[in-house]
């Protein structure tokens, strides 16, 4: 049997995984349970066939979602299996919208800390938002097909914790992943207006890749 890893595990210990998170030192409120204590963004992962992230990765800001996408691709083998949960994005912004029109202003507190995170520590804010179609978008590229997609959470409640729990499958290997990354990343810019935040972007990419 492969590999297989679950990142961002906190109180959830899968069993027959290696279970990855932070040091307890840098939890607040829950009693961390894993086999390895270390960063996400640095931690080496051995070639695998199964890679799991729950509501971790929205945690990671857009060079290091797609440094970590391109550090998980290397480390799957072909026919691996990569699932990444994350807030359905789509769904909180719809219900979002909806309280402000009706007012409902205690609603939009609890959604406004489903999109932005929980902020009880130095890493549970969302930086970043994806969805199913821009999820799919970048891992096509990296050779990925969908071979799954399902909703979570009660989107009518009054704390509509709503999740999209997302599966992919390695199919190849693709030459060239980092300037797939890097080409993703100039679709958060407007060129050529943005060209030095683009720079920007790309130096901290290669800063996390090991590249400077």
């Amino acid at each position: 049997m492969g590999l297989k890893y679950h990142l961002g595990c906190g109180l959830n210990y899968f069993p027959g995984y290696i279970n990855i998170d932070y040091p307890q030192a840098e939890h607040s409120i829950v009693q961390i349970h894993a086999d390895i204590y270390a960063d996400l963004m640095t931690v080496k992962l051995e070639l695998c066939e199964e890679i799991q992230s729950h509501h971790v990765y929205e945690h990671f800001n857009y060079m290091e979602s797609l440094a970590l996408l391109v550090k998980w691709t290397r480390a799957l083998q072909v026919g691996g299996i990569l699932i990444i949960d994350i807030p359905d994005m789509e769904i909180l912004c719809r219900e979002l919208a909806k309280s402000i029109q009706g007012q409902d202003l205690q609603r939009i507190f609890k959604i406004t800390r489903l999109i932005f995170g929980s902020h009880e520590a130095a890493w549970a804010y969302h930086i970043n938002g994806w969805t199913l179609g821009t999820m799919s978008l970048v891992l096509g590229k990296m050779g990925y097909s969908v071979i799954g997609a399902q909703r979570t959470g009660t989107p009518n409640a009054l704390f509509p914790n709503c999740g999209i729990y997302m599966q992919f499958k390695k199919e190849q290997e693709v030459l060239g992943i980092d300037k797939i990354a890097r080409d993703f990343l100039s679709y958060y810019c407007d060129l050529p207006a943005q060209g030095n935040l683009l720079e920007e972007f790309n130096q901290q990419y290669d800063i996390l890749m090991g590249k400077i």
